[in-house]
């Protein structure tokens, strides 16, 4: 699975549609729909989701408690550490196509190759998303 781009600094991050993964939680206060239950789920706009399971993993790469420059891992990799995600969650299994996002009416087109839009407009999609679903929507956590 691809991993998402943290923003850093004042550093704007690109992120392309088919980044522009999703996490579906349960319905939560001020949502009316049901939370999905099987290992895969698909949304009105046929949006195609899979479960993963909480759990424990390893996450990012060697040893050295300092920041070293090691010309293989960026910074924010190292070291490794476990990492525990608590609670089910849904990640979109397909690219979120342009028309898809064109329902949500953003301002502006997708822009550059390969449809990229900001983390900031993919973020707005959720949040449309979310309120025409009544389920939650978010972007993923890097650890997700």
């Amino acid at each position: 699975m691809q991993q998402t781009s943290k923003i850093v600094g004042t550093k704007r991050v690109r992120i392309p549609v088919a980044m522009a993964t999703l996490w579906l939680a349960g319905a939560e206060v001020g949502f009316a729909a049901d939370a999905p239950a099987g290992q895969a789920y698909t949304n009105s706009l046929g949006m195609g989701f899979v479960r993963f399971e909480p759990g424990t993993f390893t996450m990012g790469a060697g040893t050295d408690l300092r920041i070293v420059d090691t010309g293989a891992l960026d910074w924010d990799e190292q070291p490794a550490h476990s990492v525990t995600l608590t609670a089910a969650f849904y990640v979109l299994t397909a690219r979120v196509s342009k028309a898809q996002f064109d329902l949500a009416g953003l301002p502006g087109s997708v822009t550059g190759g390969g449809g990229r839009v900001s983390w900031e407009r993919a973020s707005a999609f959720c949040a449309w998303l979310s309120r025409k679903e009544g389920l939650t929507y978010r972007l993923p956590t890097e650890a997700e």
